[in-house]
């Protein structure tokens, strides 16, 4: 858009004249016609003084830092909760969860049907002194609880990599102000 300026009668009426319309003429309300001066004499002229507030570009938006902050904030959340997820996910399929046969308690009750009365008795003393200890579940019941406690931490993963996707999408949502 080319800038404009004031061409003034000898009746005081101003008439706003760009540089294109160089050499033409233009007509005043009073009837008079007014040549309108060269390109570089245009240019002495005083230009015309925008009143309204500042017109804006069409079609261009601008990316506000707020909405930098929140985009990058939102997929660096979902980038690590993401990665935190699939390593709970791999770290949980290597566990063993499935029931095991019992074959060593089988071939420890046979031991025990082997052994002499002495030897049961010298056994049994050496537990009743020492006791038993802390009862330990078989593996794969220590693993399923193992596997409970990571699910957990991943399904809580997932929700913070949620919030992150919120904040990717509300980023995208917010309309800034028009760059001028």
């Amino acid at each position: 858009m080319s800038e404009k300026y004031l061409l003034k009668c000898e009746c005081g009426e101003a008439h706003p004249v760009d540089t294109g319309q160089a050499g033409q003429s233009v007509s005043c309300k009073c009837g008079k016609e007014l040549r309108v001066p060269s390109f570089r004499e245009i240019k002495q002229l005083p230009p015309v003084k925008e009143d309204g507030p500042p017109r804006k570009r069409e079609g261009r938006r601008g990316w506000h830092p707020v909405q930098g902050v929140l985009f990058g904030v939102g997929a660096v959340v979902i980038l690590f909760c993401g990665a935190w997820a699939g390593y709970v996910q791999i770290y949980r399929n290597s566990l063993d969860t499935e029931a095991q046969d019992w074959d060593d308690v089988a071939t420890a009750q046979d031991a025990i049907g082997n052994l002499s009365p002495a030897d049961a008795y010298d056994n049994w003393r050496m537990i009743s002194e020492i006791g038993l200890g802390e009862r330990q579940p078989p593996s794969f019941v220590a693993a399923r609880q193992e596997d409970r406690r990571w699910f957990r931490i991943q399904l809580i993963a997932y929700g913070v990599g949620g919030v992150g996707l919120l904040l990717v999408i509300g980023s995208l949502l917010i309309r800034p102000r028009e760059v001028l």
